[in-house]
């Protein structure tokens, strides 16, 4: 079968590199020649694993954003971490690919560390969601020895989360007094991919960064199943998930699958 591979850009600077690519081959091919030297890095959402509700697809953060400036404009930056917090740990998730498992288990067998690298908002419940998340879908990173609280970043149970901007900076913290020979770095969002990039530049640590474009397109979003989910969430504070909406045959709006329509 014909395998997409797109390999849109690749730059170095000597032992530093970026690459864009839709398929993980060249990304498979860098972990094997990891040592226990190594570290590589993964972004989990947008990248290892996709959410199963079309809304949560970053495509549509501006949707969101657009309905909050609508409909709740003065709602607080409060509530809106509260129902970021309840997505987190009511949303559900998929890989992204399904190699995804194997390519962190040869990360790790070749004694590299492998860490999951994601930009969430610090909530013990949604972290130990993540924890059973990543055991469920075998994603089995290297072990975390110990608990480390930075001013940029949480690093508990070998899960590096941070609600920082850019990934570059809490980088620079969370290595301040450690050595690496060298950082292997995947992310979906190219700002993150060159901010870690020109922190390891200006340190001198070999670092090969890759910009990972996703070959599964976002679904189409259901707008008026998207603003029954935002509701739900602002006034019950409730996720309601894809599979739980249907559009009635009566009226066409959205409704529970398992209630009629009124």
């Amino acid at each position: 079968m014909f395998r997409l591979f797109l390999l849109i850009s690749a730059f170095a600077y000597g032992y530093c590199a970026i690459h864009t690519t839709n398929d993980l081959m060249c990304f498979e091919q860098e972990l094997s020649h990891c040592d226990d030297s190594t570290l590589v890095l993964f972004d989990i959402g947008g990248t290892v694993l996709e959410p199963v509700d079309t809304l949560l697809h970053l495509k549509y953060l501006p949707w969101i954003q657009n309905w909050y400036q609508k409909h709740f404009l003065d709602i607080s930056q409060s509530e809106i971490c509260k129902n970021i917090k309840l997505i987190q740990r009511s949303a559900n998730w998929r890989l992204t690919d399904p190699r995804w498992p194997e390519l962190i288990e040869l990360a790790v067998t070749s004694g590299a560390t492998a860490i999951p690298f994601t930009r969430v908002i610090y909530d013990a419940s949604g972290h130990q969601k993540r924890i059973e998340l990543y055991e469920e879908l075998g994603l089995n990173f290297s072990e975390g020895n110990c608990d480390v609280d930075g001013s940029l970043f949480q690093f508990h149970d070998g899960i590096l989360e941070t609600q920082h901007p850019l990934k570059g900076a809490v980088l620079e913290e969370f290595l301040k007094n450690s050595e690496v020979g060298k950082v292997i770095f995947v992310d979906d969002q190219l700002e993150q991919v060159e901010s870690v990039y020109q922190y390891c530049e200006s340190r001198g640590i070999p670092c090969e960064a890759f910009h990972y474009l996703s070959p599964l397109p976002a679904p189409a979003l259901n707008e008026k199943w998207a603003n029954m989910q935002m509701l739900g969430l602002v006034h019950s504070n409730k996720w309601i998930a894809d599979r739980d909406l249907i559009c009635c045959p009566f009226c066409d709006e959205a409704i529970l699958s398992y209630q009629g329509c009124e």
